[in-house]
């Protein structure tokens, strides 16, 4: 074992030490990058999931061998021995196709931003994430903007005194609003957020509010309106954001007038609440366990979608509050669409109105015949956020 090394999870499962292969192959961790490389996230993922097989692999080996009594150590040694060098060889397999993944990919490409948000929405809370700004304002092709006064004058140079912000889902980026901005635009001014769906909520609110300070600040024009439109999480993100400009009275959040939120769990998601059901159920099994890792290794910024919103308080009185939500059934109100929601989110939590726990709004909108992954192609959505961003209903 290389010196500093704390023992692998094969070792904890079998009371084995190191195999044999580890003294003469580099160690099993990836490697240090330093921006967010679809090769990397490759390398992430290979590295996850073989450490849930090889750990669960080993858990049901070790049994066995016990069952079978002292005279079948030494074949137990070489089978741990030569599982193990197995899957080491899989892991340098997975850091090689990473490496040829990194010569090949096209930069800031829709497929590889689309890889990109999905591993971060899994692990993007991981402390050797690649080094980089997790929240950046997006142009319509993708490419980073930045708050400077020079740049985003260049960008906008036909800059409306409105500004509407979109903030994306779980896994997302800020492509999710194709479709959706044309009815949005006209006398406003769209800012693409992308931000990594795997932090924590707060932190993600945090940098979003942030970035806004700067844009106002800096905007081409004086800034009149602005709108937070959030989808799924991102309605989360937009509330928090927010709530945190307020209390430390940053400039932008006097000029804000609507929160719009789509789809979002704001009283908590049913689905991460049966992750969390399940990583405690897989963990009570030794042959399991090593699956009830992995589970429980999803990102904080899932896990915050357990509980939902972590601001009850209403907005700021100036600040209206529009809560849209989506129900499988073409009848909002049937007893099925109101149980199963979207599939991912209750119309009751979309709406912040549950049994024990409520969230004031100034508005509540249901659309039928929707599950999560479509609700942004409803073809009803672009009219309902052009009335509700310009205050033409509010209700």
């Amino acid at each position: 074992m290389y010196r500093g090394e704390s023992p692998s999870a094969c070792e904890a499962a079998t009371g084995l030490g190191p195999p044999i292969l580890d003294l003469v192959t580099p160690p099993d961790r990836p490697v240090e990058r330093t921006n967010a490389d679809p090769g990397y996230l490759v390398q992430l993922a290979t590295h996850r999931v073989v450490g849930v097989v090889e750990g669960m692999h080993h858990a049901i080996a070790r049994p066995w061998f016990s069952f079978a009594g002292p005279a079948t150590a030494g074949l137990h040694r070489i089978h741990h021995t030569c599982a193990s060098g197995m899957y080491r060889l899989v892991r340098l397999g997975g850091s090689a196709v990473a490496a040829a993944v990194d010569r090949g990919a096209v930069a800031d490409s829709p497929g590889a931003d689309s890889a990109t948000a999905v591993a971060r929405a899994l692990w993007g809370d991981d402390p050797e994430r690649p080094v980089g700004s997790d929240t950046t304002i997006r142009d319509a092709t993708g490419s980073v903007l930045l708050p400077t006064i020079d740049e985003l004058a260049d960008t906008f140079p036909d800059a409306k005194h409105r500004l509407i912000v979109l903030i994306h889902g779980l896994g997302q980026t800020e492509r999710s609003w194709e479709g959706i901005t044309t009815s949005l635009g006209g006398g406003s001014s769209l800012v693409r957020i992308r931000y990594n769906t795997g932090l924590p909520v707060s932190s993600s609110a945090a940098d979003v509010a942030s970035l806004l300070d700067q844009v106002v600040e800096h905007w081409p024009v004086e800034v009149h309106e602005v709108i937070l439109i959030g989808y799924s999480m991102g309605g989360l993100v937009a509330r928090a954001a927010v709530n945190q400009a307020h209390t430390s009275n940053q400039i932008w959040v006097s000029d804000t007038r609507r929160v719009i939120t789509i789809a979002a769990p704001l009283l908590g998601s049913p689905i991460e609440k049966g992750a969390e059901a399940l990583a405690r159920g897989l963990a009570i099994v030794p042959q399991t366990r090593p699956l009830a890792e992995f589970v429980s290794s999803r990102s904080q910024g899932i896990k915050d979608l357990r509980h939902g919103s972590a601001v009850d308080a209403v907005l700021p009185d100036h600040i209206e509050h529009h809560c849209i939500a989506a129900v499988v059934t073409e009848d909002p109100n049937h007893p099925v669409g109101r149980l199963l929601g979207d599939f991912v989110v209750r119309a009751t939590s979309a709406t912040g109105r549950g049994r024990h726990r409520s969230i004031e709004h100034s508005g509540r909108h249901v659309l039928g015949g929707r599950h999560h992954a479509n609700v942004l192609k409803a073809p009803e959505l672009p009219t309902l956020l052009s009335s509700l961003a310009l205050g033409d209903i509010t209700c």
